[in-house]
């Protein structure tokens, strides 16, 4: 996404909480990647344990942890 638009609208709970090109909403946050701008502006802090769940669900095959 970050190499391939020119204009990025990020969205939390049906709002817009950034509209702009990748360098444009790097230069009005403080984090790097697209992700970690999308993180910072929603307060979305739980990829790291979803992640983890998803991959022990995969390699466990058991759905109900």
């Amino acid at each position: 996404m970050e190499k391939i638009s020119n204009r990025i609208i990020l969205l939390t709970n049906g709002e817009i909480v950034a509209d702009g090109s990748f360098e444009q909403l790097q230069q009005q946050n403080k984090e790097g990647s697209l992700e970690e701008i999308f993180n910072q502006l929603t307060g979305f802090d739980q990829h790291v344990q979803i992640a983890s769940k998803f991959v022990s669900i995969v390699e466990d095959g058991d759905i109900n942890d």
